[in-house]
């Protein structure tokens, strides 16, 4: 070899070494575990060799492995998501036992849903009126189905996401009540709901959750609610007045499409309760809300997508639009009601729920009140988790209480004749709440065939041991309301008739297990406003039962659908007339 060659050799030998070193320091920094100080010190030695005429293939080699290498690291965690881990957990569920859908390559079981969801809609819909069962196959057909082959605990998959489907309520009991702690909302419903909601007290998690329910728990007491009994009916008059104009001006039973008057009534009782004196602003923006509602549910089978919401899709932008509105409408309620505190020294915050949980963060007695208050960005999410829980929930729960009760007229001059004897022609009062206890049984079934909220879902933060179930970190527990409340198993053989009397002695008897019954979830996460939406429901079907007699029209086509609630998709059509 010539002197040209060693020459060449003794170069490569030192600029080969410097290639991998800058291929390691490069790819250590893309994975942020090295800082620019250490990468200097390890590239020092390097730019000190004479290697000046190898710099340019030392950098375009160095650039090439290193892409390279990040590429490859980011392919295999697509894999180990996408193949491995959904194989590796599949294993493990079917060692014990437990089966159900193939799983597919990134869709999972999507198109399946997709499909069957797409069959059960062309279902008759006016033969689920006298047997409710016929709602869970078309509401949640593919669950039917699956439970039918896979028997009641089974696998499926949302995306790559695996899902454990469990009706046992023992079950339930502890993902939800004894290890609460140990079970989170899925990562995708808790960016869904805050992208919604914000981060108020539903989409909260671990300690921020726990400081959000102390501050707003005692805001909804019963003493504090019995005092919004008022409000609650001043809007339920108006209700009363706007339905005895349309009977008055159609004649006697007049058809009356009643979802969009009980929309309009809760909208009206939460935006009083919520804001008090700012009621005619809190209205505004609660329309602005059902707008941003309606929008997301157009986009909600979109959004399990990875940064769907951020997509600047023609819906999208109207979301985000809406949004806007709606944080700076809210911003200005919020920040007037501080201000005038502030102003007027002494001065109380309000009886209304933003004045109570405003007062209720300021008086805490954590040692650390700057930590513990809320800020003004959390007491408008507040706001907004108020609308959703206090006016949508309860106006879904209203709507199917109502169909309920054209259905079964025997059960409607029951609730009257209970409603005229405790209330004596009189508005509602705290005083008579206890008393209704055929409504109380009324609006229990109505809830157990019709949960606002069909299913829950949790996903475990580490390994547990779910009875004799193995659930590994990351797998996700589905939780199906719906499903439990109509299951034979607990409820009888009648689980899917109507039929208020098994609630006649109380909740904890109305089913076999103590807890199978569950439309505000259970455990420490559940509904704070299950109160409020009872009172709520409770001051309006009296209104309506003082003043009213009402059956089904033969337009009305039961086909209930689930999206954020359980809701009529065509409206509930009334033939209303005074009595």
């Amino acid at each position: 070899m010539d002197d040209r060659g060693v020459s060449q050799m003794k170069m490569a030998r030192n600029w080969i070494p410097d290639a991998f070193s800058a291929v390691r320091c490069f790819t250590l920094w893309s994975s942020a575990q090295l800082d620019s100080v250490y990468i200097l010190n390890e590239m020092a030695p390097i730019s000190s060799r004479s290697w000046y005429k190898w710099g340019p293939r030392v950098i375009m080699v160095t650039a090439a492995l290193a892409v390279l290498i990040i590429l490859l690291k980011k392919v295999m965690d697509v894999l180990v998501i996408l193949w491995w881990r959904p194989l590796v957990i599949r294993k493990i569920m079917e060692k014990q036992g437990i089966k159900g859908p193939a799983y597919h390559f990134l869709f999972g079981n999507m198109r399946e849903i997709k499909e069957i969801n797409l069959a059960a809609k062309k279902l008759e819909t006016l033969d689920m009126l006298e047997n409710h069962a016929g709602t869970l196959k078309r509401v949640v057909p593919f669950f039917s189905l699956w439970m039918k082959l896979y028997g009641k605990t089974f696998m499926y998959w949302f995306g790559p996401e695996p899902n454990l489907y469990i009706m046992d309520p023992e079950l339930v009991k502890e993902v939800m009540s004894t290890n609460f702690q140990h079970y989170e909302k899925p990562t995708y419903v808790v960016q869904i709901m805050n992208a919604l909601l914000g981060r108020g007290l539903v989409t909260a998690i671990k300690e921020d959750w726990a400081n959000q329910r102390r501050i707003v728990r005692p805001a909804f007491h019963f003493e504090k609610l019995k005092d919004m009994m008022g409000d609650m009916a001043a809007s339920a008059q108006e209700l009363i007045n706007n339905l005895e104009t349309i009977i008055k001006d159609e004649g006697s039973y007049a058809e009356i499409e009643i979802k969009q008057h009980i929309k309009n009534v809760t909208a009206d009782i939460i935006a009083r309760t919520a804001f008090g004196s700012s009621y005619e602003q809190g209205k505004k923006v609660f329309q602005v809300q059902i707008k941003l509602n309606k929008m997301f549910e157009k986009v909600l089978h979109l959004l399990w997508i990875p940064g769907f919401f951020y997509i600047p899709t023609a819906d999208n932008r109207k979301l985000w639009k809406l949004h806007k509105e709606l944080e700076k409408s809210l911003q200005k309620i919020v920040q007037a009601r501080l201000d005038i505190v502030q102003q007027e020294k002494g001065m109380s915050y309000g009886n209304d729920l933003l004045g109570l949980i405003v007062a209720s963060s300021e008086d805490s007695n954590s040692p650390n009140k700057a930590h513990v208050r809320l800020t003004t960005k959390q007491l408008i999410d507040e706001c907004k988790t108020f609308f959703f829980a206090g006016q949508e929930t309860t106006e879904c729960l209203l709507t199917w209480t109502l169909m309920l009760l054209a259905l079964h007229p025997e059960w409607q001059d029951r609730a009257r004749e209970e409603v005229e004897e405790v209330c004596q022609g009189m508005p509602l009062d705290a005083s008579h709440l206890s008393r209704l206890k055929i409504m109380g049984m009324v609006l229990h079934e109505t809830a157990r065939l019709y949960p606002p909220v069909i299913s829950v879902t949790r996903v475990a933060c580490k390994d547990m041991q779910l009875r004799n179930i193995f659930v590994p970190k990351g797998l996700s527990i589905e939780i199906p309301i719906i499903s439990i409340h109509m299951d034979p198993d607990l409820w009888g053989e009648d689980a899917s008739e109507f039929k208020p009397e098994r609630f006649a002695h109380g909740v904890a008897s109305a089913c076999k297990h103590p807890l199978g019954y569950m439309p505000f979830s259970m455990g420490p996460r559940k509904c704070l406003g299950q109160t409020y939406a009872l009172m709520e429901a409770k001051v309006v079907l009296v209104a309506i039962l003082q003043r009213f007699t009402f059956c089904l029209s033969s337009n009305y086509e039961h086909c209930p659908e689930s999206g954020l609630l359980l809701y009529p998709r065509r409206g509930v059509q009334l033939l209303m007339d005074t009595l």
